[in-house]
């Protein structure tokens, strides 16, 4: 098993995010992942978070005038609400979990 893993990849225009991602593996991460081009951001697969990927976020919304976010989970939408960043990103789908 392994522990803390984060990976991500593009698929066309969805940046797809999956494992855990806290503030280590947001900061890993944050150099290499794509920051123009990006329209949608799939969060389904992700199975833990903090407010660090906030930092994602916002830097893919500032790239692009919408973020769809897809797979968006309670533990998410409670960050993007108590940051005051809901209405910044279309969430297309709740799920439960993380």
């Amino acid at each position: 098993m392994v522990i803390n893993a984060a990976s991500w990849q593009l698929v066309q225009q969805t940046l797809v995010l999956q494992g855990v991602w806290l503030r280590a593996q947001v900061a890993t991460a944050l150099p290499v992942l794509p920051k123009e081009g990006v329209v949608a951001v799939d969060l389904q697969a992700v199975t833990q978070v903090d407010s660090s990927l906030m930092t994602i976020l916002l830097q893919l919304r500032a790239q692009s005038k919408q973020i769809n976010l897809l797979g968006v989970s309670d533990d998410v939408k409670s960050l993007l609400t108590l940051y005051r960043l809901d209405a910044f990103f279309d969430q297309d789908r709740v799920v439960s979990g993380v």
